[in-house]
């Protein structure tokens, strides 16, 4: 497994929402052509289903935002996977 499949598998599991979030996103995208093409009702209602997963999704980050919020050795958007040493003892 590579680098990058790692550091995804990380961020999906430490944040709880981003699928729903990401998801939301890409519906919401597909809306926007279901609505260029004359799929009105289709758009109707998969928005119900895209915003109550925009919802899920957030309610999910703040969450992950309280249960990880005191584990500041190690962030999420780091670029390496070590963690930095505490009292320039790495130095």
């Amino acid at each position: 497994m590579n680098v990058f499949s790692v550091r995804i598998n990380r961020y999906f599991r430490e944040n709880w929402g981003a699928l729903f979030i990401t998801g939301s996103v890409l519906l919401f995208i597909a809306l926007g052509f279901f609505l260029s093409v004359g799929l009105s009702s289709l758009a109707n209602s998969l928005s119900v289903l895209a915003y109550d997963a925009l919802n899920v999704g957030i309610a999910l980050q703040l969450v992950c935002l309280f249960k990880y919020s005191n584990k500041s050795a190690r962030s999420v958007y780091s670029m390496s996977d070590e963690v930095p040493e505490k009292n320039g003892a790495g130095k």
